[in-house]
């Protein structure tokens, strides 16, 4: 990989449904994409880290389905690595509240990788 670049996968399983995360970590942003059984883009939502106020801004860019889980996890991912974060979010079978304490474990564990 060229310095400062990362890809990470990871896959995972929650309720007997399996989970494909996929990270890249660039020099300035960061992008974590979760989807079940295959990589697939979904919701996506955007955060840039906190502002001199100590609040994140964020939006949801790209779909509607579980925006707020989206929005929250890029939040956090942009607060842990103090870079413009995008998350995805792509679930069928699975709500994205079953599997909210996973993704914050994801995101912690694909930080301290990346």
């Amino acid at each position: 990989m060229e310095s400062g670049v990362k890809f990470l996968k990871r896959e995972v399983k929650v309720d007997g449904v399996r989970l494909v995360a996929l990270y890249l970590g660039l020099e300035n942003a960061s992008m974590l994409l979760v989807s079940e059984q295959s990589g697939r883009l979904g919701t996506l939502a955007l955060s840039i880290p906190e502002t001199m106020h100590g609040v994140p801004y964020s939006t949801v860019i790209l779909g509607e389905r579980f925006g707020d889980i989206a929005q929250m996890m890029a939040e956090h991912l942009s607060r842990k690595t103090g870079k413009i974060s995008l998350f995805s979010i792509n679930l069928k079978t699975i709500t994205a509240d079953k599997i909210a304490k996973r993704l914050l474990q994801l995101i912690e564990m694909f930080v301290e990788e990346g």
